[in-house]
């Protein structure tokens, strides 16, 4: 049996807030932000979704 090492990465507040600066004020694609912050493309949309998920329950609507 093999042990699987998990490269999961943790994404900092500062992180975040870089990402949505890139694609708000830079427009930048999610693949240049990913590149730019060490992470897949995938990694950035799916946190740019949980983003909008909590904001859309914070407001109390169906995300």
């Amino acid at each position: 049996m093999t042990q699987q090492s998990s490269s999961r990465q943790v994404w900092t507040d500062q992180m975040m807030l870089d990402a949505l600066h890139m694609r708000d004020d830079l427009s930048m694609s999610a693949a240049k932000i990913g590149k730019s912050l060490g992470v897949s493309r995938a990694a950035v949309c799916g946190m740019f979704k949980r983003i909008s998920d909590d904001e859309a329950k914070a407001e109390g609507r169906q995300a």
